[in-house]
C-alpha cells in the first residue's frame, strides 16, 4: 500500500511542477496546492492529503479561479 502512495504522491508532484510552466490562469496556486499535497502525503504514507489536495483543484476550478 506504501508503494501505491508513494507513486502517486510522486505524480502529484511532478503534475504540479507541471502546472508551474503552464500558462493558465491561476496556475501557480494550482501547482502549490498539488505540491503541497503530494508532499503531505508522501510524509504521511495516507490518501487523505490527495485527496484534499485534488477536491481544492476541483473547488478553484469550479470557482473560476484556475483555469485552463
Amino acid at each position: 500500500m506504501d508503494l501505491l502512495v508513494t507513486i502517486l504522491a510522486g505524480m502529484a508532484v511532478l503534475f504540479g511542477l507541471g502546472l508551474v510552466f503552464s500558462r493558465g490562469m491561476g496556475s501557480l496556486v494550482a501547482a502549490g496546492v498539488s505540491v503541497i499535497s503530494g508532499i503531505a502525503a508522501y510524509d504521511q504514507k495516507s490518501f487523505i492529503p490527495l485527496l484534499i489536495g485534488f477536491g481544492c483543484l476541483w473547488v478553484l476550478r469550479l470557482l473560476g479561479f484556475e483555469r485552463a
